[in-house]
């Protein structure tokens, strides 16, 4: 057949019904020329004898690379062919119709590869897993649309479910990453008794690093047989690609299952990793970030001491998430952290939290709570919050003269106070120690406050605590040596503070105890106070806390050298700006480097927090 008689002999072979016609062009396609091959190739795929295509694909094996390509291209348009040569016994024709749909990389082609999975032939399976796996993996890249998403994942669904097959871990790892698409399939067969799929999918899920695995990860949390590899994923997870893509998938947390399968991911050191990155983070992969910290088991004690070093991060970000998790938590606790963020003056998201705070009184009064005694009624209440409002504001502007401003606006801003120092809400309270120090009305609040250094709640508590060296007399003294012992590590941080500025001659022995401190704030308090007295043991703790394996303890532990402007520390600094495994550490050590160098130290000589002040913002500056 001549090259010039082509376009005439394809009309005749066209319309030609005898099968001879599709052996002539098939016989012909090695030796047309693109354009005549591709337009040969058409007539066949038209003509659809299936057996045609078959032999097609059964001759794929035998095409020079350039005929192989044309046919490559037709892929979608053979499937009917493809299943046929899948479906002979003929290992060759199987292996033809696996490299023409690789070949092909069509999509729609992925279901053959179903069958492929079930043939006789090992080599079939393992070369029917690995196409199949490719594809998924080029459907999940960034910018695949979703339409050959959804058909390589109607896919792989049937193929777990033929998993005894064929039993290729390629194909799980693929279902991980396509998880949306094939979770019900893999609970379906999770429940077959003989499976073995639940242990290959918890050791493969315990080991993933790809970030498209993540959705099923959280996923696999409400799913029992799974849950283990998934908690193992997470808390095990060192690579920052893949924490953040889980942070990006956490709106599934919404799922109350998922949500309670969360709860078998305990606090630890993996939340330290966590800290570490966050404030490098966008909005959008923060609020995950802060919803699976706060969603995840542990002791009350642990995930309010974590909450707690999410606020002391001082990232808007941050606090705001910290803050939307919390609205939906009514529980002591989380009213008492609303309070720690609320209490900071000039930082947009205490309003968020002052709002929360004010709604939960106002469902207690309604709830039936004793409203307070006060002969002022809501007048009394109003001013209060425009009067603590104006001191956000003041706060935020850095008025120079912040008490004298707030006394020319309101001057009954006493009585405001003493009422507020003895409400039944925390906040209240708390809010009210804080404009009594701004003010400087501690002295005129003297009794007020020295009550509420007895206070049940930690955190008003060591606020008064704080303010204490600013009153004088015996009471005040046994009460500061009482703090020391209290139960809450915050509360014996302030006391070592108060004790330190009244510079208390007994203070070596109530302090030095303190070195030992598991916590890192109360533990610096020590050190400060007793570098300042020249204790050596002081100057050997300081050095095991900047080596010490907790962020937060090292963090604290460049408060003190910051404060105290400790120019023999340099070196061991700017190590941990060189070397420190995490990035927290490094742009604090760096920052506090600079101030080093600084020839007017200007970055260290900042006014000394009030007490109060230091206790709302985690120590003074560490945490």
């Amino acid at each position: 057949m001549k090259a010039d008689s082509l376009p005439s002999a394809f009309a005749l072979l066209e319309n030609e019904p005898n099968t001879a016609a599709d052996a002539a062009l098939l016989e012909a396609l090695p030796s047309l020329s693109p354009p005549h091959r591709a337009a040969a190739l058409a007539i066949l795929i038209r003509r659809a004898h299936v057996p045609s295509l078959a032999r097609i694909v059964g001759r794929y094996h035998e095409f020079d690379d350039a005929t192989r390509a044309s046919v490559a291209k037709c892929a979608g348009e053979l499937a009917t062919g493809l299943r046929a040569a899948i479906l002979t016994p003929e290992p060759q024709d199987q292996s033809n119709a696996v490299e023409l749909i690789a070949d092909g990389r069509e999509s729609r082609t992925a279901y053959l590869l179903v069958d492929a999975l079930r043939s006789r032939h090992a080599s079939t399976r393992q070369r029917a897993g690995e196409v199949l796996h490719d594809m998924a993996d080029r459907v999940t890249s960034p910018g695949a649309a979703s339409k050959p998403i959804d058909q390589v994942g109607e896919a792989l669904a049937e193929a777990v479910g033929v998993w005894e097959a064929h039993e290729q871990p390629k194909i799980l790892e693929a279902a991980i990453r396509l998880g949306g698409r094939t979770e019900a399939a893999i609970r379906q067969k999770l429940e077959g008794r003989r499976s073995t799929i639940g242990r290959t999918l918890r050791q493969m899920l315990a080991t993933s690093t790809d970030p498209r695995s993540a959705g099923f990860v959280l996923r696999a949390l409400a799913i029992p047989p799974l849950r283990p590899g998934a908690v193992r994923a997470i808390t095990g997870a060192h690579d920052v690609r893949f924490l953040t893509a889980i942070f990006g998938e956490c709106r599934l947390l919404a799922d109350p299952l998922i949500a309670q399968g969360c709860h078998w991911v305990r606090i630890g050191p993996w939340c330290q990793r966590v800290l570490d990155i966050l404030p490098d983070m966008d909005a959008r992969l923060v609020a995950g970030a802060v919803r699976l910290l706060m969603t995840a088991g542990g002791q009350a004690g642990q995930k309010e001491r974590l909450i707690t070093e999410l606020i002391g991060l001082k990232c808007n970000d941050v606090l705001r998430a910290v803050v939307w998790q919390l609205v939906g938590d009514t529980g002591k606790t989380s009213t008492r952290l609303l309070t720690l963020i609320a209490s900071r003056p000039g930082d947009g998201v205490a309003g968020m939290a002052n709002r929360e705070l004010q709604r939960r009184r106002r469902r207690g009064r309604e709830m039936g709570a004793a409203p307070r005694n006060s002969a002022l009624g809501a007048t009394t209440e109003n001013r209060f919050e425009v009067c603590w409002n104006a001191l956000d504001m003041l706060c935020r502007e850095k008025a120079p003269r912040i008490s004298e401003t707030l006394r020319s606006q309101f001057p009954e801003i006493t009585s405001l106070i003493r009422e507020r120092l003895s409400s039944p809400q925390p906040f209240d309270r708390a809010r009210a120690l804080r404009l009594a120090s701004a003010t400087g009305l501690v002295s005129e609040l003297n009794e007020g406050i020295r009550g509420l250094a007895h206070d049940p709640d930690p955190l008003v508590r060591g606020a008064a605590v704080g303010m204490l060296d600013r009153l004088a007399g015996p009471i005040v003294d046994r009460l500061v040596r009482l703090a020391v012992s209290d139960p809450d590590d915050r509360v014996q941080a302030n006391a070592i503070e108060v004790l330190d500025r009244l510079d208390a001659a007994d203070r070596l022995s109530l302090t030095q105890p303190k070195l030992s401190s598991p916590d890192g704030r109360l533990r610096a308090n020590a050190i400060k106070s007793l570098l300042r007295l020249d204790v050596p043991t002081a100057g050997e703790s300081l050095l095991e806390m900047l080596e010490h394996g907790s962020v937060a303890h090292r963090i604290s532990a460049l408060w003190v050298v910051e404060r105290l402007r400790l120019q023999a520390a340099a070196g061991r600094i700017e190590q941990l700006v060189q070397e420190d495994p995490s990035s927290r550490v490094r742009r604090r050590a760096r920052q506090v480097s600079e101030a080093l160098l600084s020839p007017s130290g200007a970055a260290i000589s900042q006014v000394q927090p009030t007490p109060v002040e230091s206790t709302v913002s985690t120590a003074g500056g560490h945490l």
